[in-house]
């Protein structure tokens, strides 16, 4: 039984990323894992539940993430800098790296471009308390008053958030498969490099 539900999970978890909640149909999701349509009903109840359980597991993810590199940081040894800079390598990481599924990661950008009735979890657990941390940091480093603090860090998470959406263009650009560790260092101190400057520029 809980196999049954696991595979629900994974096949929506991956046809959600490919198509969006609206372009899945519970007959779908009952072909693609080989369960019958009670399966669905049973476990979850409906397509929105099912959907709000997958997006769970990523926002679980993320907590867990998070949580192995203690974020937000709670030591005085670091600078804002240094806080910073670790933020922007940390989400990276999460991101372009092996640390989340491709699944996931493609449904948590398409919930922040198209967002859904479960797009305020998301907002509340992980994207509001991402955004205010930097934020602080954003306004300590440039002498920024809130307002327009949370503006630049908005720019700021742009910035990462773009090797995803755009990976595909940038590895043809280089004549690659896929991002390699020497790739995704190199993409980390570019970033660091350009928000740097850009926190520099508008002091």
């Amino acid at each position: 039984m809980k196999d049954t539900k696991e595979r629900l999970l994974q096949t929506a978890t991956e046809l959600f990323a490919e198509r969006g909640i609206d372009g899945v149909s519970t007959r779908d999701l009952v072909k693609s894992s080989g369960v019958n349509l009670c399966s669905i009903n049973y476990y979850f109840g409906t397509k929105q539940n099912l959907y709000e359980s997958v997006l769970d597991n990523v926002i679980e993810d993320i907590k867990s993430f998070a949580a192995a590199k203690q974020f937000p940081l709670q030591t005085q040894s670091l600078s804002y800098e240094e806080e910073f800079a670790a933020f922007i390598s940390n989400m990276l990481d999460f991101l372009i790296s092996d640390k989340i599924s491709g699944s996931k990661a493609s449904l948590l950008i398409k919930e922040m471009l198209q967002p859904t009735d479960a797009y305020n979890k998301l907002y509340t657990e992980v994207i509001e308390p991402m955004h205010r941390w930097l934020t602080a940091i954003v306004m300590n480093l440039a002498g920024l008053p809130e307002h327009q603090a949370i503006i630049q860090t908005h720019c700021l998470m742009g910035q990462i958030v773009m090797f995803k959406i755009h990976k595909a263009a940038l590895l043809k650009r280089l004549n690659l498969k896929e991002y390699t560790l020497e790739l995704e260092e190199e993409i980390k101190t570019q970033i660091i490099k350009n928000c740097r400057n850009l926190l520099k520029g508008v002091k």
